[in-house]
This record gives structure tokens, C-alpha cells and sequence, in this order.
């Protein structure tokens, strides 16, 4: 019954509605029933009745049918939508399944990962290994060899034994994580961003040894002796020198040391073991001028520089003036790179020219250079000093003083002696300008200078033809300056530098056209403002084209020689007199 009832329930309300109005006319039937009393119109009005329970029990049949029709597909309906969401759960559970999966996989990836970067960066911190973005490069430093190695990433990777893609990946956080990757390099004593890697370093030097209450060996003094030339104020101050840039060596106003003379000073050796010893082979080079024309780049990052066979001419000069006593310098590099660095170098210069290592100009430029000469050598003083007789002796003595200079530990007495000595220093050292200095002044004195003073100073001066004039300088340049003929001026900055000189020293003297009386050719001469001068007898210059010793011109070399340049040997034959001394 229950169910029958709810089946009902489930009918549309339309189709109740029908089989209510059919109840209802069947009771209206039934309750007029008594009112027909002629049988037929009875039993006609009780099958209409009977009728009605025959249509409302078909119609509830219908109804009911129907609504277990609409039921049962419903019921596949939701049996249909079912399986879809349950497939739908089902591959939302694979997926989760999967997603589950592979974060379980990531877990262990990124422990595994975390791992890996944690032993690299152990190994990072314990070592000095860089990634630089400038040059996309791994920079290494050894500290056995005092020297750093640069290579590729891929090549780093090789030598390391880093293969899997995982790894390099793990390395290269390591590399962030230890503020090992930079983004440029330098060389510098300066204070230095975070995110410049700088490969200078003080860390390696040696360090002083004070045990010895000054107690060292005295090869030391030999070679200071030698590159001083015995003079007590010289090697104390390349003793300064050094002692200064080991305590100060971002000071780049060290004055360089200059030191020229006779071979076999031991400028290589003084420079290779003892600071070499003390700053590090690889802060310490020996460059020829050549190295130095065109690349500067063997200079980056050195402490000290020396500069061997040092070419006494202008352009080295200027050259070296350039990299002396500046705070900055620009480093020009083999492979084309060029950059603008600190100056990081203090300077020493050789040779055995006796002009010296380069030209002075007796001025405040000069305050770069200690200039020192030295005639006596190692030999002579390791003889003198160790009181040596035979020179198997004293060739003996100086295979075994060497192996002392290779010795740190010998080279770090020494460094303590003169740290010790020096130690109340309060400023950079001033160039050393002693006698040496004024020698060499001298000795260097202008030939361009002294030979404008010969002509227009000399009390007999008129007159003198432009031609005549330049060859005449070139003549008494090499009677009279042989030592700089490599610097002999060419033709027109010869007459520019003459201009200038007139000017600068206010000579009431002027170019001007005259006209030869023998040819009747103009000719353009220098002569004094004031002379009227408009034809002139070409002999009458006479005394203005040769030379006697003092310097003095004296013969007109045109008039013997009037169509050719005067060659070395009939200068010769002209000029036989005695030099200056």
C-alpha cells in the first residue's frame, strides 16, 4: 500500500488532477444514487459509477506506469551521469595520484638538490673559485702556486668532474649562494664592491720575521752595496722604498728606482728573489720597453715592476711618465680588452746607457725618479765584503749566496730588519736627486738648447740661412752629442722648435727673404729685427757653419760643399778638433 502510495506521489499533477475530478463526479453520482428509483436509470447511474471506478483505476495504472517509466530513466539517467563523475573522480585520483607522485619525486629531488648545494658550498667557502660575468669565465686561485687559472665554465666542469645537468645546476647556486659569482675583475689595494671579484691580494706576502733582533745574512748587503755603489743614503733609501710599499702599498707617489751603470748590479736578482720573496712571484715582472708600447697589460695587478734596458728617449720617457705617480693607468691587453685601472705598481728601472734610464727635465716632473748610478757589481763586493781572493772563490760564494736570496726564510729576516728599522716612517718616501741627479742632468743636457744659444748668442751673430741653419744643428749634434742623435728633430719641427725658442726667450731676431748678390736668388734667413739687410755676399755667413770644441761656428761648410748635404766624412775632414769633455 505504502508503496502504491508513493508511486502515486511520483505522478505528474496534471494526471492527479484528472483522477480527482473522476473521484469526485463518481461520489456526486453516488450520493443522487437514491434519487432514481426506476431501476434502469439506477443501474444506469451505478454503471456510470462502476465506470468511473474502472477509468480511475486505469488512470492511476497509467499513471503509475508512467511514472515508473520517468523512474527507471531518471534512474539511468543518474546511473549514466554516475559513471561519467565516477570516471571523472577516477582520473582526478589518477591525476592526484600523479601530482602526489611527482611531488614525492620533488621532495626527494629537492632534498637531493639542498644536499648537493650544501656540499658545494662547503667547498666553495674552503676555496676561491669565481664565476665573473665579464668575461663568462671560472676564475680560480691557487694558493700553492700564488697564482690564479682561468677557464671556461664547460672546461670547469671537465676538470672538476661535474657531468650531470642537476649538478651544474646545484654548483651554480652554490656559486650565488657564496657570493661567488662577480661581475667584473680588477686589480686594486682600494676598497672593492662586493660584486667585483678583485685578485689582488696581500694574504700571500711574506711575513716578517723579528726573531733575529736585525740578525741577517749579509749577501743582502752585498747586493745593496752593489745597486747603491757603496753609498750608505742609497741603501737606505731602497731600503725605505721597499719597507713603504709593503706597509703602504696603495701609495702610488713611491718614487721609481732608477738605477744604471756598469752590468752585473744584480737589478734582476734583487727584484726576482728578494720581492720576489716578499710580494709574490706572481705581484712581481721584469718587462723590456717593448712590452710596453703597444700592451700594458703584463703591468695589471703587479706590486712592483721592473723595467729593464730602459731606451733613453723621449717617447719612453713620456711613456713611463704616464704609468709613474698616477692614480689611475690605462691597460691596453694583448686581446684587445683595454681598461682603466689603479695604479698598483711601484716602478724600478735598468739599464747601461750613461744617459740613464730616461731624460730628466730638471723640473717637479722629476720627482717621480730616485736616480742612481752604480759602477761597481756584485762581484766586486762579494769579493770586498767576504774578503775573497781567487775567482773561484768568489764564483763559488756567489752560487751560494744565491741559494740565500731563494731562501724566504732568509728573505723574511731581512724584511723584518728593515721593518724594524723603518718603523717610525710617517710618509712616502721623497725621490732620491744627490749628486747622481745632477750628473745626469748635465750629462743629458738638451743638444737643441745648446745649439740655439751657440748661434743667435754669439756676440758676432748677423746673420744665417734657414738650410744652413738646420744642418748645421744636425752637424753639432753628432760632433757634440753623439749620445742623442736618436732623437735628432726633423726638418719642420726643427724651425717650429726654432720660432718657440726665439720667442721664449725674447731674441729681437726675425725670418725674413735677402737677396745673394752673387746670384741675385732670394733667400729666406733669420738676422736681427733691426738690421736693413737686403743683399748680402753669400761668404759673408762665413762664421756660422762649423764648429771649433767649445761649440763655436766657425766655417761655411755650403762654400766647400755647395750641392750636397755634408756627409759623415767630409765632416770629418772639416771638423778634426777635440770634443767637450
Amino acid at each position: 500500500m505504502e508503496t502504491k502510495i508513493k508511486k502515486y506521489r511520483d505522478i505528474s499533477s496534471r494526471e492527479r488532477d484528472d483522477i480527482e475530478y473522476m473521484r469526485n463526479m463518481k461520489k456526486l453520482y453516488m450520493e443522487n444514487l437514491a434519487d432514481y428509483s426506476d431501476d434502469a436509470d439506477y443501474r444506469k447511474i451505478d454503471n456510470i459509477v462502476f465506470q468511473f471506478d474502472s477509468d480511475i483505476e486505469k488512470a492511476e495504472q497509467v499513471a503509475i506506469e508512467k511514472a515508473e517509466k520517468a523512474e527507471l530513466e531518471e534512474i539511468k539517467r543518474l546511473e549514466l551521469l554516475d559513471n561519467d563523475e565516477k570516471r571523472k573522480q577516477k582520473k582526478a585520483e589518477n591525476l592526484q595520484s600523479k601530482v602526489t607522485n611527482k611531488l614525492i619525486d620533488a621532495k626527494i629531488n629537492e632534498d637531493k638538490m639542498e644536499k648537493l648545494v650544501g656540499i658545494y658550498s662547503a667547498i666553495l667557502k674552503e676555496s676561491e673559485i669565481y664565476f665573473v660575468a665579464e668575461d663568462n669565465k671560472i676564475h680560480e686561485y691557487y694558493n700553492d702556486l700564488n697564482s690564479w687559472e682561468t677557464r671556461s665554465l664547460c672546461a670547469h666542469y671537465t676538470h672538476s668532474g661535474i657531468q650531470d645537468l642537476p649538478v651544474k645546476q646545484a654548483y651554480e647556486m652554490a656559486l650565488v649562494k657564496c657570493g661567488h659569482n662577480k661581475t667584473n675583475i680588477t686589480y686594486s689595494f682600494n676598497y672593492q664592491p662586493e660584486r667585483v671579484l678583485n685578485k689582488l691580494s696581500k694574504k700571500h706576502w711574506l711575513e716578517p720575521d723579528y726573531q733575529g733582533d736585525g740578525a741577517y745574512s749579509n749577501v743582502f748587503d752585498i747586493i745593496l752595496l752593489a745597486l747603491s755603489n757603496g753609498r750608505d743614503d742609497i741603501m737606505n733609501h731602497i731600503e725605505q722604498v721597499v719597507y713603504w710599499k709593503y706597509k703602504h702599498p696603495d701609495d702610488y707617489t713611491i718614487p721609481c728606482l732608477s738605477i744604471y751603470g756598469d752590468g752585473g748590479l744584480g737589478k734582476n736578482t734583487f727584484v726576482q728573489y728578494v720581492l720576489g720573496g716578499i710580494f709574490g712571484q706572481d705581484q712581481v715582472t721584469t718587462i723590456g720597453f717593448d712590452d710596453l708600447k703597444d700592451f700594458s697589460g703584463l703591468i695589471q695587478g703587479k706590486t712592483f715592476v721592473f723595467l729593464d734596458e730602459m731606451i733613453t728617449d723621449d717617447n719612453a720617457s713620456k711613456r713611463l711618465k704616464q704609468l709613474c705617480g698616477n692614480p689611475r693607468v690605462a691597460i691596453n691587453n694583448k686581446n684587445g680588452t683595454q681598461k682603466i685601472a689603479d695604479s698598483t705598481a711601484a716602478w724600478i728601472t735598468g739599464g747601461n746607457d750613461k744617459m740613464g734610464s730616461f731624460l730628466l727635465t730638471g723640473h717637479d716632473a722629476d720627482r717621480r725618479w730616485s736616480i742612481i748610478k752604480s759602477n761597481k757589481n756584485v762581484k766586486y763586493w762579494t769579493k770586498a765584503l767576504l774578503e775573497l781572493e781567487t775567482d773561484d772563490e768568489i764564483k763559488d760564494a756567489m752560487v751560494a749566496n744565491l741559494e740565500v736570496l731563494k731562501d724566504v726564510k732568509e728573505v723574511a729576516k731581512w724584511l723584518g730588519y728593515i721593518c724594524n728599522k723603518h718603523k717610525n716612517m710617517k710618509s712616502t718616501p721623497d725621490a732620491y736627486h744627490n749628486e747622481d741627479y745632477n750628473k745626469l742632468i748635465s750629462v743629458q743636457k738638451n743638444a737643441f738648447e745648446d745649439f740655439m744659444g751657440s748661434v743667435f748668442s754669439d756676440e758676432s751673430f748677423t746673420w744665417i740661412k734657414t738650410s744652413t741653419l738646420f744642418k748645421s744643428y744636425k752637424l753639432f749634434v753628432g760632433e757634440f752629442y753623439e749620445g742623442q742623435k736618436r732623437w735628432l728633430k726633423g726638418r719642420t719641427k726643427f724651425f717650429a722648435e726654432v720660432e718657440e725658442w726665439i720667442t721664449d726667450n725674447e731674441m729681437s731676431i726675425e725670418k725674413r727673404k735677402i737677396t745673394y748678390n752673387n746670384d741675385g736668388n732670394e733667400h729666406r734667413v733669420w738676422t736681427f729685427k733691426n738690421e736693413c739687410l737686403t743683399k748680402v755676399d753669400q761668404n759673408t755667413d762665413v762664421i756660422y757653419l762649423t764648429f771649433d770644441k767649445f761649440g763655436n761656428i766657425k766655417l761655411n761648410i755650403e762654400r766647400f760643399y755647395p750641392d750636397n748635404d755634408v756627409d759623415s766624412s767630409s765632416n770629418k775632414n772639416v771638423l778634426d778638433f777635440p770634443k767637450n769633455d
